[in-house]
């Protein structure tokens, strides 16, 4: 995941991709705590909420995930940094 920001808060986001879906069961593309289906090609979080190829997974800083569509993610969410910076959240 990357940090991205939503005006002064901080978030980690990836995009859910076909490769998530092809990679190995502990690869890193993997977030934990969301179960990929390779046939029908969704990802489901611990809460039951959908996500499907090209829509982005968001962790907060307490941990919580969601799901955003590529249009509002773009909207509400500007990358900061190239590289992946972890939060030191509790699960």
């Amino acid at each position: 995941m990357q940090r991205y920001r939503q005006r002064s808060r901080y978030v980690e986001a990836a995009q859910i991709t076909d490769e998530m879906f092809d990679a190995q069961h502990s690869s890193d593309l993997h977030i934990p705590g969301v179960v990929y289906d390779p046939v029908v090609r969704i990802a489901r979080l611990p809460n039951g909420v959908y996500g499907f190829v090209g829509y982005w997974i968001v962790r907060d800083e307490d941990g919580r995930l969601t799901v955003w569509g590529d249009t509002l993610f773009n909207r509400r969410y500007q990358k900061r940094g190239g590289t992946v910076v972890r939060f030191a959240w509790r699960s």
